[in-house]
């Protein structure tokens, strides 16, 4: 996605997993709960515990969150109608993982240097929607972001400057390593192995192995909030994602039985 992730979108994102709004996040044996009951959890380091505890405060008067209290007896935050909207608006990439048309969106644009701040403003855009930069000036999306676009194009006043097509691939070369260049695919895989070297060592300590499942749970956050999220034609073979949370979720069903 290539976000800059603010607190709040944590918070969202933990909400959304404890809401099964995005199955390939969901996380199982209530481990949202516990990182999420008060303490930083899976939230980096940088944001202070008042800063988590006012945020989440926050989200709960404006209705965005709400708390539940699940089996085990902890207190768990899940997503309002009016937070799923929100997520949904914010990442929605995570909604568009498991069915591709075959049809890619091209953006190509010339913005005069003199504009310099909206040019910059619109890549943060593409960037923000999960769009590769194929060439200079030339960005591409498996996914439609149509009303997005016209949306800034006319709050910037780019209407005239870009251009956005869609269209099928008609002769190319392998679009695997095409989608491996354009997303830069193999530096996000190393730290999906990453955690799954993390992971392994949790078996090796009985005693630390609950504090190392919660710090692979933050990687797996932090590393999935840059994840293209590309569909499965697009990927490497050995995409490592699904294998870091369905390791991370049954190693934890073991160490809580």
């Amino acid at each position: 996605m290539g976000k800059l992730l603010r607190l709040r979108d944590y918070i969202l994102i933990a909400a959304a997993a404890a809401s099964e709004v995005f199955e390939d996040i969901r996380l199982v044996g209530g481990i949202v709960p516990k990182v999420m009951e008060g303490t930083y959890g899976f939230v980096p380091a940088k944001y202070r515990h008042s800063s988590y505890s006012s945020t989440v405060s926050q989200m709960l008067s404006t209705g965005d969150i709400r708390k539940i209290i699940n089996r085990q007896g902890e207190v768990q935050l899940e997503l309002t109608s009016v937070g799923e909207q929100q997520f949904k608006r914010r990442f929605k990439l995570f909604l568009q993982t498991h069915k591709w048309d075959g049809l890619f969106m091209m953006v190509i644009f010339d913005i005069a240097e003199k504009n310099r701040p909206a040019r910059d403003q619109f890549r943060r855009k593409l960037e923000e929607l999960g769009f590769g930069m194929l060439q200079k000036s030339v960005w591409i999306s498996p996914y439609h972001f149509e009303d997005d676009m016209r949306e800034s194009l006319v709050n910037q006043g780019l209407e005239t400057e870009v251009f956005i097509f869609s269209g099928r691939r008609l002769l190319a070369g392998d679009l695997r390593l095409m989608a491996s260049t354009t997303w830069k695919l193999s530096r996000i895989n190393e730290k999906y192995q990453q955690i799954l070297h993390k992971i392994n060592e949790s078996a090796t300590s009985p005693l630390k192995n609950k504090r190392i499942l919660n710090e692979a749970y933050q990687e797996y956050f932090t590393v999935l909030a840059s994840d293209p999220l590309l569909p499965r034609e697009l990927l490497p073979k050995e995409w490592l994602r699904s294998k870091v949370i369905t390791t991370l979720n049954r190693l934890f069903k073991i160490y809580n039985r």
